[in-house]
């Protein structure tokens, strides 16, 4: 444990020990202050947002945000300002406001849900229902017969993507921004005369809702966020004439009970052709989306023992270390 998690509060220790697993609302709420007078003494607002802001720096970005989201609520209880103006406040509840779109498609189980597509081949289906400004919520679910650890392997390393992530050409990681938060450059091919389209993207996880771990990936709309990490790569991006897209989603894994993973994925894109109506857009990713679970599945494999990639683990030995002890407290926590 560093310097910064050793003069960090209760809580936080609690999260790093695993005696508290805070990613979901009611664990985030564990040992905050029960009055303004208990607030007072334990530092105030500010030593609660200290807390959050270590918390977000060991990769523990949804924990935080809902310790912040709690704190406002508690806030407004006591009569007090709930840190509606507070930069800080506002910038640890990001991965809440980011992620929430995503969490409305992938946790959704009600029945405005059809059948796009479907595999054997990991009970894979593609799933579709109208979405908001006439485009189509498209979300995969599927059984993955692989442990988590192997699947979130997929995602670490995006110079790999375009060995197994349908339609990409070309990926490669800019920057390590921490051991689960990634900045990543990715370009999608297409055919000529048609330029090929790219994205540069931030990609993090964290531990969701006591049993699950939830990865999300949004484009970097705005220019000025990472400018000086990802100058190079605008610079090839315009001088290969690629169109920059836009795109956000996730992935959620879930531990089963038969040594198999639950996936569910989505993503929303823009790939800027204006020409090509959102309709047909649609129709092609009911029909090709559900292939990624038995590409992911492949994938999977080759990091397990004996697998061409399972050297990856011990060249990367701080941040497997770190998820296989994540991993290690949602098997011994989760709900039998």
């Amino acid at each position: 444990m560093g310097a910064d998690a050793a003069r960090s509060s209760e809580f936080l220790r609690a999260v790093l020990d695993a005696r508290v697993a805070g990613s979901n609302a009611e664990m985030a709420a564990a040992m905050l202050p029960a009055g303004i007078a208990q607030l007072e003494e334990s530092g105030g607002v500010a030593a609660v947002l200290d807390d959050c802001a270590l918390l977000a720096g060991l990769d523990y970005p949804i924990v935080a945000a809902l310790r912040v989201e709690r704190l406002r609520l508690l806030l407004r209880e006591w009569g007090l300002p709930d840190l509606a103006d507070d930069e800080r406040a506002q910038t640890l509840q990001q991965p809440n406001s980011e992620m929430q779109a995503a969490l409305d498609v992938l946790l959704d189980e009600g029945d405005s849900w059809q059948l796009g597509s479907s595999l054997k081949a990991c009970n894979a289906k593609c799933l579709f229902r109208q979405g908001e400004g006439g485009r189509l919520d498209i979300k995969v679910t599927g059984d993955v017969p692989r442990r988590l650890e192997s699947i979130a392997s997929t995602l670490l390393h995006p110079e790999l993507f375009p060995t197994w992530m349908p339609g990409c050409n070309k990926a490669s990681l800019i920057a390590k921004v921490s051991r689960f938060r990634l900045l990543i450059y990715m370009r999608f091919d297409t055919v000529w005369p048609v330029a090929a389209r790219d994205v540069v993207a931030i990609g993090y996880g964290d531990v969701f809702g006591g049993d699950s771990v939830m990865v999300y990936l949004r484009s970097l709309d705005d220019e000025s966020e990472y400018a000086g990490e990802r100058r190079e790569w605008e610079a090839k991006s315009r001088k290969a004439g690629c169109v920059r897209m836009s795109l956000s989603g996730g992935f959620l894994f879930k531990v089963g009970n038969d040594g198999t993973t639950q996936v569910k994925s989505m993503t929303r894109m823009d790939i800027k052709m204006p020409l090509i109506p959102d309709a047909v857009i649609d129709f092609v990713m009911k029909k090709v989306a559900v292939q990624i679970l038995p590409f992911m599945n492949k994938q999977a494999g080759k990091f397990e023992q004996g697998g061409k990639l399972h050297h990856y683990i011990a060249e990367h030995r701080d941040v497997y270390d770190e998820m296989h002890r994540r991993l290690r407290v949602i098997m011994e926590t989760r709900p039998s």
